[in-house]
């Protein structure tokens, strides 16, 4: 199978997980060590104040940077993020996200990316840097 034949697949099968499905995040693109996902703003997502919680702008920048490195390891590998440190800079109160995601480094073992997060009007919500595992399965 081709590279681009397996990334569809992947975008597929991630679209229609149950955890991107409750938050609402969708896989818009990936190749070559980026990716692009996005996630609409919804009152479900809100903390007590109204504004969209931050554990759920973690996880659309967290899974972007696994959508990137995905698309730079083997099929067989399997990754893990190891850590990841998310900068606020901007409340959300409406619209959607959306997460770009770069792999600044891919080794044999670890890889590093970081992510945007942006607002419906392009300002910065997010900042992470993420560094993974990267695991060879036999």
């Amino acid at each position: 199978m081709g590279k681009e034949k397996y990334l569809a697949q992947v975008k597929d099968l991630v679209n229609r997980s149950p955890y991107y499905q409750l938050l609402g995040i969708e896989v818009i693109k990936m190749r070559n060590g980026t990716a692009t996902l996005r996630m609409q703003f919804r009152k479900e997502l809100t903390h007590a104040l109204g504004m969209m919680h931050g554990g759920a702008i973690a996880s659309l920048a967290d899974s972007a940077v696994a959508m990137a490195l995905i698309t730079l390891v083997d099929p067989s590998d399997r990754i893990t993020t190891i850590e990841f440190k998310v900068n606020f800079v901007a409340p959300v109160e409406e619209g959607k996200l959306t997460a770009q995601a770069n792999i600044l480094h891919r080794g044999s073992k670890t890889a590093v990316g970081d992510v945007e997060v942006l607002n419906e009007k392009g300002s910065l919500v997010a900042k992470v840097i993420a560094t993974y595992s990267i695991k060879k399965v036999i």
